[in-house]
């Protein structure tokens, strides 16, 4: 409700970050989160703009991963998402900033 990016991992808690300051809409804008298992951060057009803490073992699901929305929650990103890219760990800062100026390619 506040179009303020979030992220959520779920460890022995669900745990939240979300940015300090709305999207604004109609602009493109490049969105990431990373979790190294002790913090949860999200970065707006490559800058980190939030953190928590966030420990322990993240929790196994079995269904499937949403993007823009989750099972449990009434709200849904409302606009497009043009490319998504899932690591197996934690990037850098450095690599969100590449990521941010490289596209995907298909």
């Amino acid at each position: 409700t506040t179009n303020r990016p979030s992220a959520f991992a779920r460890t022995a808690a669900l745990n939240q970050v979300s940015g300090p300051a709305a999207v604004a809409p109609k602009v493109w804008t490049h969105l990431a989160a990373t979790w190294d298992g002790t913090t949860l951060r999200t970065y707006v057009n490559g800058v980190e703009r939030a953190s928590t803490a966030a420990t322990g073992l993240i929790g196994l699901g079995v269904g499937p991963l949403r993007i823009g929305g989750s099972r449990f929650a009434t709200e849904w990103f409302k606009g497009d998402i043009d490319e998504v890219r899932v690591y197996r760990q934690a990037i850098s800062a450095a690599q969100i900033a590449t990521d941010l100026n490289t596209p995907v390619v298909r």
